[in-house]
């Protein structure tokens, strides 16, 4: 068990360091393809200086003809995703919800990673990239329609389809909602579009809890930067790390939200 989570910390470092590359070059305008260089010189970065998080600290994080310090962006988001990727696997096997099939794993893991990649992306530029919703939301939906498959059912209640569609439409509906009477002030679009993936992921069963732990989230984080002062009423706070984190509650411990839900009704 823990090799395998160790392999997969290894593989999200990877996947760390592609996601810096991804959004930075993506928001620049750049392609993500050709050498990595530093942000000062311009030197191009080779293989041993690319090496996720272990370059960085044997480098003492510091260009290796420059000598510049680097931003620590690189190592913490290489060791996030690492994170992501070994959480992944251990809480679908070993968790509250632990002997998932390999089909729901590769969903949860991938779903995990856009989750990721929308929190690095927006945390820095504000920005949710459509590419991402929609990559994300047609990976949401093949999954459902093959999970209503195996149930032998694609009309009811329980199914996996219409629980996603559902799901989807009530989410990004009311998120959609919010934004058409703020005209855009409470929310932003890209975090519609986001609501409407995010729908079809946790479904209509989790529709309530995905939204009241988002704004949940969302107003400790506003308050406690208000109270240190580091933001003021009329700043503006990225909505979607907070639609990341509640997604990221629902997926991985739905089993035990609805357990605690239960006992308290």
């Amino acid at each position: 068990m823990l090799l395998l989570a160790l392999f997969f910390f290894i593989i999200g470092l990877c996947f760390g360091s592609f996601t810096n590359v991804l959004v930075d070059r993506t928001q620049r305008g750049e392609s993500i393809k050709g050498f990595s260089k530093c942000d000062f010189c311009g030197y191009k970065l080779q293989w041993f200086d690319n090496i996720p998080l272990l370059s960085y600290v044997l480098l003492k994080g510091k260009c290796r003809k420059c000598g510049k310090k680097l931003s620590l962006q690189y190592p913490l988001i290489e060791f996030l995703c690492g994170v992501v990727f070994s959480a992944s696997f251990l809480l679908c096997f070993y968790g509250a919800s632990g002997g998932v099939l390999m089909p729901g794993f590769l969903f949860v893991l991938t779903t995990a990673y856009l989750l990721f990649v929308v929190l690095v992306w927006d945390v820095k530029y504000m920005i949710i990239p459509d590419f991402i919703v929609v990559i994300g939301l047609a990976i949401a939906l093949i999954f459902r329609v093959l999970q209503s498959y195996g149930q032998s059912c694609f009309l009811g209640w329980d199914c996996s389809l219409p629980e996603g569609l559902l799901g989807s439409l009530v989410i990004g509906g009311f998120f959609g909602a919010m934004y058409y009477f703020s005209r855009g002030r409470w929310i932003g679009g890209g975090d519609v579009k986001a609501g409407f993936w995010l729908g079809m992921v946790v479904g209509i069963k989790m529709a309530y809890f995905f939204i009241l732990f988002a704004y949940l989230l969302g107003s400790v984080v506003a308050v406690a930067l208000l109270l240190a002062s580091a933001k003021k009423m009329k700043s503006q706070i990225p909505f979607g790390p907070f639609l990341v984190f509640s997604a990221y509650l629902i997926i991985f411990g739905k089993e035990v939200i609805m357990k605690i839900w239960n006992n308290l009704i």
